[in-house]
């Protein structure tokens, strides 16, 4: 019999406390990242992480999971805007990413935590609106399939904040972020769809891809500009990397194109990420790959019950923030972006 895990209610939100083992271990973790060749694409500079392990089984992902079919994704009851239904139909457990998109059903989505289902499991997992002017099925199918790419990072570095901070996601934000970069990006979409601007940008950042370095052994990548931290991503496992490191570096390079297309426009009151700040912006913090992961490993961590599988943690300091699955004693993803 299928079990159903609860998403987290915006209302009664969990708050994160203190969990001894997990600051230690991640700590320690990062402390084995090796360091690979840094190259520049576009705006960024890209630097491949290595980790020797030990490793444990790797999860499916979610574009893998519903691609077999061993995943289902629907809306929940009917159609709630903040949150989706994930059943896992095979015998692996699936990990379903913060900033992934699924596109489809009644209106298209951001996957807004790092959501672990086991094997025969239900759960709801919350996410995101980037479709404003649709809700219905019309032309789509009842079920979410995963989009090309996850939302770029600096869109995903505001959802983390608001879930961490607040427990819920802006949804008002996040539509008013999507409006601003289809018009920047001069993209027209009748139902303000995010993903309208991804398909204008693609031909362009699939030329820029093969220049982002691989390696073996790759478990992530830092994105820098200038120094500027604007995203890290790490998965547990190699093979979990292999799988969607290309699509994670593909929305790191829309991020990029962002930032070209808005160079030397008058700033908002708004910090780096999107905070909003009335005082004057602060000097973004620089450093280079290995201070980045040294800053990261100090940054203070907090822990609160995952939905379904591990603990989802929170980073923050002055320089960064981020989210993040933990299970067992290993992270299954970590994200963290500049402030």
């Amino acid at each position: 019999m299928t079990r159903m895990i609860p998403g987290p209610d915006s209302r009664q939100p969990q708050p994160f406390a203190p969990y001894h083992q997990i600051p230690g271990q991640l700590a320690w973790w990062l402390a084995e990242v090796r360091i690979a060749d840094t190259a520049s694409v576009g705006a960024l500079e890209f630097t491949p992480l290595v980790h020797a392990g030990p490793f444990g089984p790797a999860p499916m992902l979610l574009h893998d999971a519903i691609a077999s079919g061993a995943l289902q994704v629907g809306e929940h009851a009917g159609g709630v805007v903040n949150t989706v239904v994930a059943r896992n139909l095979g015998k692996l457990p699936v990990l379903i990413l913060e900033g992934e998109s699924i596109v489809g059903a009644k209106q298209n989505r951001v996957v807004t935590a790092d959501v672990m289902i086991a094997p025969g499991a239900e759960a709801c997992v919350p996410v995101g609106c980037v479709e404003r002017g649709r809700w219905d099925h019309v032309s789509h199918s009842a079920k979410f399939a995963v989009a090309e790419v996850p939302v770029e990072p600096m869109m995903r570095a505001r959802a983390v904040r608001e879930v961490r901070e607040q427990g819920h996601l802006d949804q008002s934000r996040l539509w008013s972020d999507v409006d601003e970069k289809l018009s920047t990006h001069e993209v027209r979409s009748d139902s303000a769809n995010y993903h309208a601007f991804t398909q204008h940008a693609q031909a362009d950042v699939n030329a820029m891809l093969k220049d982002v370095p691989r390696v073996d052994g790759q478990v992530g990548l830092l994105a820098c500009a200038e120094g500027r931290l604007v995203a890290l991503d790490v998965l547990g496992v190699p093979e979990n990397w292999t799988s969607i490191g290309d699509r994670l570096a593909k929305s790191y390079l829309f991020a990029g194109l962002d930032m070209l297309a808005t160079a030397g426009a008058p700033k908002r009151k708004r910090g780096f990420f999107g905070r909003m700040r009335e005082e004057a912006p602060v000097a973004p913090v620089t450093g280079t790959p290995q201070e980045w992961i040294k800053h990261i490993a100090g940054a203070r961590v907090l822990t609160r019950r995952g939905i379904g599988m591990g603990s989802t943690i929170g980073l923050e300091s002055p320089a960064l923030h981020g989210a993040g699955l933990w299970v067992d004693d290993a992270p299954a993803h970590v994200a963290v972006f500049g402030q």
